[in-house]
């Protein structure tokens, strides 16, 4: 086989150049070769090698699980066996929603078929799995990444919806504070700061000083720029000045 560029790399495999990319990035993945360009090129073995880390993240294994089985095979049992583990778990719960279905279309409810069907599924968004990859890179050991994968594994497509609903309606909130004026420390502000933070905290418990450090962050990443229409440094402005008189320490936030 030819070494693939990037792209029919990420055809081949199926997934998006986007996830190769950031596994190139903290070494997961590091192709043997680059053209005179320094375009990435990948070989048979990193092919052979990016099957491997697809089998086991299908098992649900991290980015970070994955890596230290590939420096350390001799860790791949003990990985595995605490994964299974943790699968058995999810088919027992997952046994325990399908029984609850058949007691609920044994007539118990009003609810169709195609309702359960869909209160039972997960419609992600194309990149959520890159982001998911990127951001459990960063934070797959924290409390609060715990805490927002179980909600995410619990969610239903009408739960996904209305969180996307949720996100849409704060940005709209945020856009028109932004055009009628509203300044750090005014009560308009502090009802745009509070439903910010309950956008956070229905994936983790938050507090002013996480906030802030989020709110940060946004500005740096222009994902998060374009997400919220270019006003992260206006929404940054006013979640600042609620955390400066809350008693955060502005130039110095701690994660706490």
């Amino acid at each position: 086989m030819n070494e693939l560029t990037i792209g029919e790399a990420a055809e081949f495999l199926g997934i998006t150049t986007r996830a190769l990319r950031h596994w190139d990035t903290i070494g997961l993945l590091e192709p043997q070769w680059r053209n005179h360009s320094d375009y990435r090129l990948y070989t048979e073995e990193d092919l052979t090698k990016a099957f491997t880390i697809l089998v086991y993240r299908e098992a649900g294994l991290s980015l970070k699980t994955i890596q230290n089985i590939l420096e350390e095979p001799s860790t791949e049992k003990e990985h595995l066996q605490r994964q299974l583990k943790l699968l058995k778990q999810e088919i027992f719960r997952k046994e325990s929603a399908i029984l609850s279905v058949e007691k609920l279309l044994r007539g118990e409810t009003s609810m169709t078929p195609q309702d359960f069907a869909n209160a039972f599924s997960h419609d992600w968004s194309e990149n959520y799995a890159d982001y998911r990859d990127e951001a459990e890179s960063r934070w797959g050991e924290s409390e609060e990444w715990a805490a927002s994968q179980s909600k995410v594994r619990s969610m239903s497509t009408n739960d996904w919806q209305n969180a996307q609903a949720s996100d849409a309606a704060f940005v709209s909130e945020l856009h028109s504070a932004w055009q009628a004026g509203v300044r750090p420390g005014s009560a308009a502000a502090d009802r745009i700061v509070a439903l910010h933070r309950e956008q956070i905290d229905q994936w983790y418990e938050s507090s002013l000083s996480k906030q802030l450090i989020l709110a940060q962050m946004y500005v740096s990443d222009d994902r998060f720029a374009a997400h919220y229409q270019g006003l992260a440094p206006y929404l940054l402005e006013l979640v600042r000045d609620a955390a400066q008189r809350g008693g955060v320490d502005v130039d110095n936030p701690s994660w706490v």
